[in-house]
């Protein structure tokens, strides 16, 4: 008869934290990922702005201020959301309605026609915005002029 007298073993229990920081990593990486992606999306409208010398720097109130975009294959931007030329005309109708004064900012592509540019213009003016102006790119050399500028109409 032999007796065992030794205590038994304990289990211990461990948590692998090799696995939690793998986890961690990985959704760290997801994070910069779609963060980066989505930073991105928000401007990507590709417009090569018009080239001018004699441009003058505008300063606008950006709460007053609507920014349509014109691409070269001609479609319309109102701020980075793509619109119809009919959506556009109905935003113009409900500023003029609410009397709200508005200035426009157009920025057009080179090479977008100018039946467009004017189109745009011509319904802004109909529905009582006046302050409209183009956005072009300064090449005048200043150093502390911004290098889209945007000319008064």
């Amino acid at each position: 008869m032999s007796f065992n007298f030794r205590k038994p073993k304990k289990l211990r229990a461990e948590i692998n934290i090799v696995n939690l920081i793998d986890i961690i990593f990985t959704i760290n990486i997801f994070l910069l990922v779609t963060t980066s992606f989505t930073a991105t999306q928000a401007n990507a409208i590709d417009v090569n702005l018009p080239a001018t010398t004699q441009a003058k720097v505008l300063k606008a109130d950006e709460k007053k201020t609507l920014s349509v975009t014109i691409d070269k294959m001609e479609k319309i931007y109102l701020g980075s959301e793509k619109i119809t030329i009919e959506k556009l005309r109905d935003i113009f109708a409900e500023k003029h309605m609410l009397s709200q004064r508005v200035d426009l900012v157009v920025s057009a592509d080179a090479m977008c026609s100018h039946g467009r540019i004017v189109e745009v213009l011509d319904l802004a003016k109909k529905y009582g915005i006046t302050n409209l102006s183009i956005a072009t790119k300064n090449l005048s050399g200043e150093k502390n002029a911004r290098k889209t500028t945007a000319l008064a109409n």
